[in-house]
């Protein structure tokens, strides 16, 4: 071949790259156009997700933020083809119809929780071949979530194409793989559905009652909940607060009854502590140690055993206050032990008096 017909097949070959280019480039801002694809920042909503309907709570779709502060992990359960279940217990990933997402009850943002490949963006396109797709332990990822949607193929062919330098290429590689983006309109209308805040602060005031110990603890969660109380929690505290009163009350007398400290000291506190190292012959080296250690041991063993029967004393009194009589198998339990438990309701009450509850 000539050199001037050398140059005109390279111009031809070059002319024809540059055609191929420009159809690429073309395709490529019609399926952007198409797609609609938006970059936004961190954390931000995205046209993916849409504003609220008049009425609709405003959920908003945002990618992780660890400076959004603590999240509620929630789990959700699809049990048929539109229906989920929610659940605050942990489930278990592995399982394709299992979904985790993270809730802002505050700003009322949603994030989903996944293991692995989280997306910059909530309307980022994921490229995933069918082993990315599929869900097993350690997986759960853009990939393998149900609410993805097919990400414009046209964009795909051209992404893939530019990268493996032809359509035909392309075609060759997306045999096995797809692009996907999140399904944020998917997710945002299950959470809707399924009353996501309303639940979450259920829970979350469930969880208060439950952890809520001491008198101040409930009287605290009754005063933030009298209003909104839809489980009757904030009444049972209140209950539980003046039934803590009542029962300090009970105690503060029984307690002013009883005699000093010292009465009960003195009755096991021997005139002469000495006496138990008569044991020992007086010239043996034992017998210095023990008369000079007998007066504190015998001190601390008298204090022990005041303490035991002023517990004796005290549980005996609560219970007669409550109306049970006399109970000394249960006193004698709590003298030695501190521990109290009981069957009868003489029993329940004269411990939780003594041991403070309510």
């Amino acid at each position: 071949m000539s050199k001037s017909s050398r140059a005109e097949s390279g111009r031809r070959e070059e002319h024809a790259l540059r055609r191929r280019m420009s159809m690429w480039a073309a395709a490529a801002a019609t399926a952007l156009s198409i797609a609609g694809c938006v970059t936004m920042p961190a954390g931000t909503a995205t046209r993916a997700d849409p504003a609220p309907a008049a009425g609709e709570p405003g959920y908003r779709l945002v990618v992780p933020n660890r400076n959004a502060g603590t999240p509620r992990t929630v789990y959700l359960v699809r049990t048929g083809e539109k229906h989920w279940d929610l659940h605050f217990e942990a489930r278990d990933l592995a399982q394709e119809q299992v979904e985790r997402i993270a809730y802002w009850p505050a700003s009322r943002q949603i994030a989903f929780d996944f293991e692995r490949g989280a997306p910059a963006r909530i309307d980022q396109m994921t490229r995933c071949n069918p082993a990315l797709q599929q869900r097993r332990r350690g997986n759960y990822s853009p990939c393998s979530t149900q609410f993805k949607v097919p990400d414009n193929p046209l964009l795909a062919r051209v992404l893939v194409g530019v990268a493996s330098g032809g359509m035909s290429e392309a075609d060759m590689a997306l045999k096995n793989e797809a692009f996907f983006k999140l399904d944020a309109q998917g997710l945002l209308a299950v959470a809707s559905r399924l009353q996501l805040h309303e639940r979450v602060a259920r829970r979350a005031y469930q969880e208060a009652y439950a952890h809520a110990s001491g008198r101040e603890q409930l009287a605290a969660f009754a005063a933030a909940h009298v209003a909104n109380d839809p489980d009757g929690l904030a009444a049972q505290a209140s209950r539980r607060v003046a039934a803590l009163d009542e029962n300090a009350a009970i105690l503060r007398q029984a307690r002013a009854g009883l005699p000093e400290p010292g009465v009960y000291r003195s009755r096991y506190t021997p005139a002469d502590p000495v006496r138990y190292c008569n044991r020992f012959r007086r010239d043996a080296e034992a017998f210095g140690v023990c008369r000079q250690m007998a007066p504190a041991v015998v001190a601390e063993l008298a204090q022990a055993r005041a303490a035991v029967a002023q517990r004796f004393d005290l549980c005996t009194r609560v219970f007669r206050s409550v109306g049970g009589g006399a109970n000394p198998n249960l006193c004698r339990r709590y003298a030695a032990s501190q521990g109290c438990t009981g069957s009868a309701a003489a029993e329940t009450r004269t411990c939780n008096v003594l041991l403070g509850k309510g």
